[in-house]
Order: C-alpha cells, then structure tokens, then sequence
C-alpha cells in the first residue's frame, strides 16, 4: 500500500487493510440463494411514459415510485398504495431540459430534488405537485445526491462537484469543486462520514474507472483518495440500507462489492459483458439487482450468484425500501418499436 493510500484513508477515519479479491460463498449464502431463485416473480406495467425512462427512485416511507422520462417526472403510488385517498399518478413539468437524475428528501417523502440538462437544480412538493424552488447553478448537471441528516446536497456536473447547503436554499451558498474525471454517480454513507463518486479516470473515459472518496467537510483535490476498480468508466454505485455495503458497477459488466468501514473490495459479480448502468441492493441487503443494456439481473450478495434474469433493456433499477419489489424503467427490446416502459417486478415465496 502506498504512502498516498494510508495518509488518506486514515485522514476519513477508515483503518488501512489490503483488498480482499476472493470471493467466500459459504454454505448459508448457497442455501439462501436457492431459495430466492425459487421465487415467483409479478410484472406490473405502469403507464404514462411517453419517453424512455432514465431514473427510478423510491420515496423513503416507500409509498411513491418518482420515474423522471424526458422532461417529465412521474409519480406513481407503490402496488401497495395504489387507489388509497390522496394517491394518484402525478406528472411534475418544470424542466426545460432532460431531467437526468432525482432523489427523495432522506426523511420527508413528499419532497423530491431533479437535476438536468437546463442546469437548474428544482425541488419539488408532491402533495401538490408543484416546484417550490428551483436554482440555477450554471452548468449541465447530471447527478444529485442528498446527504443522511439533510443539510447538504451534492451535485455533479461536467467535472466539478457542486456542494449547497440544503438548509439555505434558495440561496445560492454553492461551493464547487474542479476535478478532472467525468462523474456517474455519487452517495453518503449511512453515518454521513463519506461522500463515494463514481468516475473514469481521465476525461476520455479510456482509461480505467475509478472511485474517489471523499470526506464531507473536504470535497477537495487534496481530500480525496482515489481507487481503480473497473476497466472501463465506473457508471454507477449503490449502498445498503443498513450502511454495511456499497457496490460499484463498470462498462466492463463488473459488480464490486465493498466494506464501507474499511473501503476494501470483498468480491466482484460478473454476469456478462455488457455495461452495468444501474444497480440496487434489497432492503435486507441480501440482493443486488443491476440494468444492463439488454437484461435486467439479480443475485445474492454473499454467494454472487445469479437468482433472477429477465431480458430488457433497462437503464435505471430500485429496489423498494422495505419489500421485495424492484422497479425498472428503460425500453423493452423485445417490442419492435422500442416501446418505453416503468414496471415493478414483485418477488413472492
């Protein structure tokens, strides 16, 4: 380990530990593979979408999936809420560009934040389906991230990192930091201690795909500490619900599974060579389900093997926050006119 790798890792407060590559699929990892593999799954279609769906992303309580497609984002009730008083599907208009990415507030699930090509950052209320403040930061912005305690907002645009403080918005109190990677994605940690961006590692994106991490209070070129893990641009990450985990996916159809406490990777998951544009664990964290270009894949976390595929071209997956129930929007392959679709697929013993 270099001298750069331990100064960082000891200044975010993680122990320094080699990565660990071989993966350890213990006999009750096998076992609950097999029985997820033998669940049944239910294919709900939602409708609405008149252009292809980018980015699904479920409420905190769980109770609305947000679908942004286009210039649009839709909300639609969960199955489990569908025709309860006061849920309806909502369509939220205001962009005047691509929305390319959306989060819930962590706590309050009638708020919902959306970035995109017009460069405005635009927060939205859901019982009233109208925006209740919108800022325009300047620049093309293609992810946006909500830290644990919801004080701060991370925003990602060409090669620079935008950090507000959420609780003054709609004041522009913006710190941005230049870098010189393309960012994918970007999250906190569950204890809010670190922020992960997804990336390659020169702005040609042939070089290969790195993550960099970051302290909150440090979003700096200093701060970070900077790790390859995939042969091509990493393109999206994810963490568990109990903030054990995070998983990194590639343009090399790679899935790493790493420690959040020690930032080490524990093992990979490949299930083919097609670009990972999505991924998403369970609420148990037992299961990560990832959009490639062409299927749509599930498998057990500690064994990594596969227990669900099915054949769809999609870009965005969510698992709910509380069920087994996993939304996928992007377009279905196997309809000759590329028809767009949001479903929910429901997993049932």
């Amino acid at each position: 380990l270099n001298s750069r790798f331990q100064d960082t890792m000891l200044s975010i407060g993680r122990d320094v530990k080699a990565p660990v590559s071989s993966i350890n699929a213990s006999r009750e990892s096998q076992l609950e593979a097999a029985k997820f593999r033998a669940y049944k799954t239910n294919h709900v279609l939602l409708h609405g979408l008149k252009k292809m769906g980018r980015v699904a992303a479920w409420s905190t309580s769980g109770d609305r999936l947000a679908v942004a497609s286009d210039l649009l984002i839709h909300i639609f009730p969960s199955p489990q809420h569908r025709g309860k008083p006061g849920m309806k599907d909502i369509t939220l208009v205001g962009h005047a560009g691509v929305v390319y990415d959306i989060v819930w507030h962590p706590t309050d699930s009638n708020i919902l934040a959306s970035v995109g090509a017009d460069k405005h950052l635009r927060v939205w209320d859901i019982k009233t389906g109208k925006q209740t403040m919108a800022v325009n930061i300047g620049e093309s912005l293609n992810r946006v991230a909500w830290s644990p305690d919801a004080e701060t907002m991370l925003l990602c645009g060409s090669r620079i990192l935008f950090t507000l403080d959420a609780k003054k918005l709609p004041e522009k109190s913006i710190k941005s930091t230049k870098l010189r990677q393309d960012f994918q994605q970007t999250l906190y940690s569950k204890d809010n201690t670190l922020v992960i961006v997804a990336t390659s590692s020169d702005v040609k994106g042939t070089a290969p795909g790195v993550i960099q991490v970051f302290r909150p209070d440090n979003i700096t070129p200093e701060g970070r500490y900077e790790l390859s893990c995939h042969t091509g641009v990493t393109t999206s990450l994810a963490s568990d619900k109990q903030g054990k985990l995070f998983a990194s996916g590639g343009q090399d159809g790679i899935i790493n599974i790493w420690d959040m406490d020690e930032i080490i990777c524990t093992h990979s998951i490949c299930n083919s060579d097609e670009r990972v544009n999505s991924i998403s664990f369970s609420p148990d964290g037992k299961l990560i389900a990832s959009a490639c270009d062409t299927q749509v894949f599930v498998n057990h976390v500690g064994s990594g093997e596969q227990v669900f595929s099915t054949k769809l071209s999609a870009l965005s997956v969510a698992f709910h926050p509380a069920k087994l129930v996993l939304a996928v929007v992007g377009e279905d392959d196997r309809n000759s006119s590329q028809a767009t679709f949001a479903r929910y697929i429901e997993f049932t013993s």
